[in-house]
Protein backbone atom coordinates (compact mmCIF):
# COMPACT_ATOMS: atom_id res chain seq x y z
CA UNK A 1 0.00 0.00 0.00
CA UNK A 2 1.26 3.47 -0.65
CA UNK A 3 0.43 6.59 1.20
CA UNK A 4 0.64 9.89 -0.90
CA UNK A 5 0.41 12.94 1.41
CA UNK A 6 -2.19 15.74 0.82
CA UNK A 7 1.03 17.69 0.18
CA UNK A 8 2.21 16.35 -2.98
CA UNK A 9 -1.32 17.67 -4.79
CA UNK A 10 -1.02 20.82 -2.90
CA UNK A 11 -2.69 23.64 -4.77
CA UNK A 12 -2.92 21.37 -7.86
CA UNK A 13 -4.35 18.35 -7.05
CA UNK A 14 -6.89 18.94 -3.90
CA UNK A 15 -9.57 17.38 -5.56
CA UNK A 16 -8.71 13.69 -4.65
CA UNK A 17 -10.86 12.44 -2.10
CA UNK A 18 -8.66 9.75 -0.31
CA UNK A 19 -4.76 9.40 -0.34
CA UNK A 20 -4.43 5.70 1.01
CA UNK A 21 -3.70 4.11 -2.65
CA UNK A 22 -3.89 0.03 -3.18
CA UNK A 23 -2.06 -1.04 -5.77
CA UNK A 24 -5.55 -2.69 -7.01
CA UNK A 25 -7.34 1.10 -7.02
CA UNK A 26 -4.25 2.39 -9.21
CA UNK A 27 -4.76 1.83 -12.70
CA UNK A 28 -1.22 2.79 -14.50
CA UNK A 29 -0.50 3.32 -18.53
CA UNK A 30 2.90 4.38 -18.61
CA UNK A 31 2.13 8.20 -18.56
CA UNK A 32 -0.95 8.10 -16.64
CA UNK A 33 -2.65 7.27 -13.45
CA UNK A 34 -6.28 6.47 -12.81
CA UNK A 35 -7.46 7.02 -9.45
CA UNK A 36 -10.59 5.22 -8.99
CA UNK A 37 -11.54 8.50 -6.55
CA UNK A 38 -11.51 10.67 -8.44
CA UNK A 39 -14.08 13.57 -7.78
CA UNK A 40 -14.35 16.81 -10.28
CA UNK A 41 -10.83 16.88 -11.43
CA UNK A 42 -9.88 17.81 -14.97
CA UNK A 43 -9.57 15.13 -17.28
CA UNK A 44 -7.69 14.48 -20.38
CA UNK A 45 -9.67 12.33 -23.12
CA UNK A 46 -7.41 9.32 -24.08
CA UNK A 47 -7.22 8.08 -27.84
CA UNK A 48 -9.30 5.10 -26.95
CA UNK A 49 -12.04 7.50 -25.38
CA UNK A 50 -11.46 6.93 -21.77
CA UNK A 51 -11.30 9.96 -19.40
CA UNK A 52 -7.54 9.66 -17.81
CA UNK A 53 -5.84 12.38 -15.49
CA UNK A 54 -2.97 14.20 -16.52
CA UNK A 55 -1.68 13.24 -13.33
CA UNK A 56 2.19 13.73 -13.69
CA UNK A 57 1.25 17.35 -15.94
CA UNK A 58 1.97 16.38 -19.17
CA UNK A 59 0.75 18.26 -22.09
CA UNK A 60 -0.15 17.66 -25.24
CA UNK A 61 3.05 16.58 -26.74
CA UNK A 62 3.07 13.58 -25.00
CA UNK A 63 -0.43 12.77 -25.70
CA UNK A 64 -0.42 12.63 -28.99
CA UNK A 65 3.03 11.04 -28.67
CA UNK A 66 1.37 7.90 -26.82
CA UNK A 67 -1.50 7.92 -29.51
CA UNK A 68 1.29 7.51 -32.28
CA UNK A 69 3.38 4.67 -30.91
CA UNK A 70 -0.21 2.80 -29.89
CA UNK A 71 -1.01 3.53 -33.65
CA UNK A 72 2.44 1.98 -34.78
CA UNK A 73 1.85 -1.06 -32.15
CA UNK A 74 -1.72 -1.26 -33.38
CA UNK A 75 -0.93 -1.40 -37.02
CA UNK A 76 1.71 -4.19 -36.22
CA UNK A 77 4.59 -2.04 -37.55
CA UNK A 78 6.37 -1.97 -33.62
CA UNK A 79 6.54 -4.83 -31.32
CA UNK A 80 4.55 -4.82 -27.57
CA UNK A 81 8.14 -4.80 -26.00
CA UNK A 82 9.06 -1.57 -28.46
CA UNK A 83 5.64 0.26 -27.77
CA UNK A 84 6.32 -0.28 -24.10
CA UNK A 85 9.79 1.43 -24.23
CA UNK A 86 8.75 4.15 -26.06
CA UNK A 87 5.82 4.99 -23.66
CA UNK A 88 8.50 4.74 -21.14
CA UNK A 89 10.56 7.16 -23.06
CA UNK A 90 7.43 9.29 -23.24
CA UNK A 91 7.02 9.31 -19.79
CA UNK A 92 10.44 10.45 -18.41
CA UNK A 93 10.94 12.64 -21.21
CA UNK A 94 8.28 14.74 -22.25
CA UNK A 95 7.02 17.64 -19.95
CA UNK A 96 4.27 19.93 -20.19
CA UNK A 97 5.98 22.16 -22.35
CA UNK A 98 7.58 19.69 -24.33
CA UNK A 99 7.77 20.57 -28.05
CA UNK A 100 5.77 18.01 -30.52
CA UNK A 101 7.94 15.14 -31.82
CA UNK A 102 7.81 13.47 -35.48
CA UNK A 103 7.49 9.99 -34.03
CA UNK A 104 7.74 6.90 -36.86
CA UNK A 105 8.87 3.66 -37.54
CA UNK A 106 12.03 1.95 -39.06
CA UNK A 107 12.81 -1.64 -38.95
CA UNK A 108 10.61 -2.58 -36.23
CA UNK A 109 11.61 0.27 -34.25
CA UNK A 110 10.58 3.84 -33.37
CA UNK A 111 12.24 7.12 -33.73
CA UNK A 112 11.81 10.17 -31.94
CA UNK A 113 12.84 13.29 -33.49
CA UNK A 114 12.87 17.25 -32.91
CA UNK A 115 14.13 19.63 -35.17
CA UNK A 116 13.97 23.34 -35.12
CA UNK A 117 16.69 25.79 -36.87
CA UNK A 118 20.29 24.54 -36.19
CA UNK A 119 19.03 22.67 -33.39
CA UNK A 120 18.00 19.15 -33.50
CA UNK A 121 17.56 15.51 -31.30
CA UNK A 122 16.84 12.34 -31.84
CA UNK A 123 15.44 9.34 -30.14
CA UNK A 124 15.64 5.68 -31.50
CA UNK A 125 14.32 3.00 -29.67
CA UNK A 126 15.18 -0.20 -31.58
CA UNK A 127 13.47 -3.90 -30.84
CA UNK A 128 17.17 -5.42 -29.69
CA UNK A 129 19.41 -3.15 -29.94
CA UNK A 130 18.49 -0.73 -27.34
CA UNK A 131 18.59 2.90 -27.98
CA UNK A 132 20.37 5.65 -30.03
CA UNK A 133 20.10 9.22 -29.46
CA UNK A 134 21.97 12.32 -31.01
CA UNK A 135 21.59 15.87 -30.06
CA UNK A 136 22.45 18.51 -31.82
CA UNK A 137 23.38 22.23 -31.19
CA UNK A 138 20.45 22.54 -28.16
CA UNK A 139 21.85 24.62 -25.77
CA UNK A 140 25.12 25.10 -27.03
CA UNK A 141 25.43 21.11 -25.90
CA UNK A 142 26.24 17.84 -28.89
CA UNK A 143 26.45 14.53 -28.42
CA UNK A 144 25.53 11.04 -29.04
CA UNK A 145 25.64 7.82 -27.64
CA UNK A 146 23.51 3.91 -27.59
CA UNK A 147 23.02 1.53 -25.36
CA UNK A 148 20.44 -0.58 -23.32
CA UNK A 149 19.96 2.28 -21.08
CA UNK A 150 19.24 5.85 -21.46
CA UNK A 151 21.18 8.84 -20.12
CA UNK A 152 17.12 10.16 -19.37
CA UNK A 153 18.62 13.14 -16.87
CA UNK A 154 20.93 14.62 -19.88
CA UNK A 155 18.47 13.86 -22.79
CA UNK A 156 15.48 15.16 -20.58
CA UNK A 157 17.29 18.33 -19.73
CA UNK A 158 18.48 18.34 -23.64
CA UNK A 159 14.75 18.33 -24.34
CA UNK A 160 13.88 20.74 -22.14
CA UNK A 161 16.06 23.35 -23.20
CA UNK A 162 14.99 22.33 -26.71
CA UNK A 163 11.31 23.01 -26.02
CA UNK A 164 12.35 26.36 -24.16
CA UNK A 165 14.13 27.45 -27.14
CA UNK A 166 11.03 27.24 -29.36
CA UNK A 167 8.90 28.85 -26.97
CA UNK A 168 10.80 31.83 -26.99
CA UNK A 169 11.13 32.55 -30.64
CA UNK A 170 7.79 31.62 -31.35
CA UNK A 171 5.04 31.49 -28.52
CA UNK A 172 2.08 30.08 -30.51
CA UNK A 173 3.81 27.07 -31.60
CA UNK A 174 0.93 24.75 -30.38
CA UNK A 175 -1.33 26.86 -32.35
CA UNK A 176 -0.30 25.71 -35.62
CA UNK A 177 -1.18 22.90 -37.57
CA UNK A 178 1.23 20.01 -37.41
Amino acid sequence: MTTAGAECFADTRPRVRQHVLDEDQLTRDIATVVFADLVMHPYVEDDDGSSVVDFYGYGVAARRARRDVRQLKRRGLIKAAVARDALELIRFLFKSNTVYATISHDDGGVIFYWKAADMSMEIDVFPAEGFWWSVSNVAHDSYEGSGYSLNTQALKHSLNQFSKEVESVNSNWRNQAV
